[in-house]
């Protein structure tokens, strides 16, 4: 811990300093173009391996030269809480599906190329008793007409009527408006589509902590079991030089979320009522 403590020091202070003579070169098993640094020996498949073994932090740390001090992180392993087994389609309780409204949030790269970033993309519940279930958490490198593929695919996964927003950043929104409401008349199915803007004000990453930080510190977020790219980004943060596209798109739930009301029904005749931490669902 020593170690990491110093190399934190450096990174952050020495080399940040206007006056610094530090040059810093910084390699990575795997590159940000995508590319492996040796190849021979660290090859793709022996990384997976790694990764799926050791964990998205400890596999950063040990291989990518990222790590974040404990001390320093924001969001802590013992933050992260469960919902339903594998293969559960939505949180239950005692068997009874919980209400949700639900948003698509989407963090949308520049570039589909091998250098770019990836374009996050999360599907997310929130409860009666406000708070958040992650149902999808996906990054891709892809263009628009596989973006729109994958939230028609969510939508009616989750169905069109508690999807109550698909929210998407990003710098050409006139291209992106086009080509989803073409999509939605095609395929005579329509969602609402908002754009989200970050708050210029703020740098990127004290939106996301300000956002985030209080809920999962509260134990207000449920994930899907086995999401390793989000608690990744998550354990990583705020180091520099690492993907941050989930948690960015994640942070608009700030902006969006709305607690389900008593009288809105879901698909039964019956109304909710509370349950506890877990919100209404229909008995």
């Amino acid at each position: 811990m020593g170690l990491l403590r110093l190399y934190s020091f450096i990174l952050e202070e020495e080399v940040a300093d206007a006056e610094s003579t530090w040059e810093v070169y910084i390699e990575s098993a795997v590159r940000q173009d995508g590319t492996l640094f040796f190849p021979n020996r660290l090859t793709k498949e022996f990384l997976g391996e790694q990764r799926r073994a050791q964990g998205g932090y400890v596999f950063s740390c040990q291989y990518l030269n990222s790590p974040v001090d404990a001390e320093h992180q924001k969001f802590k392993h013992e933050y992260f809480q469960y919902w339903g087994d594998d293969g559960a389609l939505c949180p239950t309780v005692d068997g009874n599906r919980v209400l949700l409204n639900i948003y698509i949030l989407i963090d949308r790269a520049f570039s589909s190329q091998t250098s770019a970033d990836f374009t996050g993309c999360i599907c997310v519940g929130v409860s009666s008793a406000a708070n958040v279930y992650i149902l999808e958490a996906e990054r891709h490198k892809f263009g628009l007409n596989e973006l729109a593929d994958l939230v028609y695919r969510w939508t009616q996964k989750y169905g069109m009527d508690r999807v109550k927003y698909v929210g998407i950043e990003t710098i050409n929104w006139e291209e992106v408006e086009v080509h989803f409401k073409e999509f939605m008349s095609k395929k005579k199915q329509f969602f609402n589509l908002v754009r989200l803007s970050p708050d210029s004000r703020r740098g990127k990453a004290d939106r996301i902590e300000s956002a985030l930080e209080p809920l999962y510190s509260n134990k207000r977020v449920f994930h899907r079991k086995r999401m390793k790219d989000l608690e990744d980004e998550l354990m990583r943060f705020p180091a520099s030089r690492v993907h941050d596209d989930l948690i960015d798109a994640l942070a608009y739930i700030k902006q969006v979320m709305r607690v389900p009301m008593m009288q809105e029904s879901y698909g039964f005749e019956k109304q909710y009522r509370p349950s506890g931490k877990f919100g209404r669902v229909k008995y």
